[in-house]
């Protein structure tokens, strides 16, 4: 909230939508002034990035079958690379319509080789995506019905974690708020953009108050 620069006269009831590489996480932030103050958490511990990711990596896996009408077993060095061309896939497919995922020389298991030029659209990709999005949706209404909030109550929906770039989910996130989405920070730097402001005013006595609540029960 600090570094998307919320702040001013009016009380807000800000969301905080965090979707990273490994979890997702959900603070709604209430700001009266220069106070912050955190009302409400829920998340989803195993719901990443790396999800959607998998997503992708799945309907390779199942292209190579269909093309080779066998199994399809990877080494380790093969099934990380399928990864990473699967990740780069998903970036380009967030600002693109299609995208090519080749992979020269890819070794099999058995010890073939083969040539991976596959075509994946953003359709493809976002009917494999809609039940991650469908599930990050539901925590949303979790929490705003644990703490007796409706989606009109939210003032502002702040993105962070580079996930939040899909543009499904960006959709999804508009039409149960019936708002969009603030997108004024980069999603990777945010975090870093806000613990640098709340460093640096530390040493300010008009400081802005920050009252944060432990985000998981950790026993004693």
């Amino acid at each position: 909230a600090l570094a998307f620069g919320a702040q001013g006269d009016r009380k807000q009831r800000l969301l905080v939508f965090d979707l990273g590489g490994g979890t997702f996480d959900l603070s709604v932030v209430e700001l009266d002034g220069f106070v912050y103050t955190v009302t409400a958490v829920d998340g989803d511990p195993f719901l990443g990035g790396v999800d959607c990711d998998n997503t992708l990596v799945d309907l390779l896996v199942e292209r190579l079958y269909q093309q080779r009408k066998q199994g399809v077993a990877l080494t380790p060095v093969s099934a990380e690379r399928l990864r990473q061309a699967a990740q780069e896939a998903k970036h380009q497919l967030s600002v693109q319509n299609n995208t090519v995922v080749q992979l020269n020389a890819f070794e099999l298991a058995d010890g073939e080789t083969i040539e991976v030029a596959e075509v994946v659209t953003r359709e493809e990709f976002e009917e494999r995506m809609m039940p991650l999005c469908q599930r990050a949706i539901r925590v949303v209404e979790r929490c705003l019905v644990n703490n007796s909030l409706i989606p009109s109550d939210i003032d502002d929906i702040l993105l962070v974690g580079g996930q939040t770039r899909t543009p499904l989910l960006q959709r999804k996130i508009a039409e149960y708020f019936e708002q969009e989405p603030s997108k004024r920070v980069h999603p990777d730097e945010v975090v870093a953009i806000g613990a640098a402001l709340a460093a640096d005013s530390a040493r300010r006595i008009d400081a802005p108050t920050l009252l944060d609540v432990l985000p998981l029960a950790i026993g004693v």
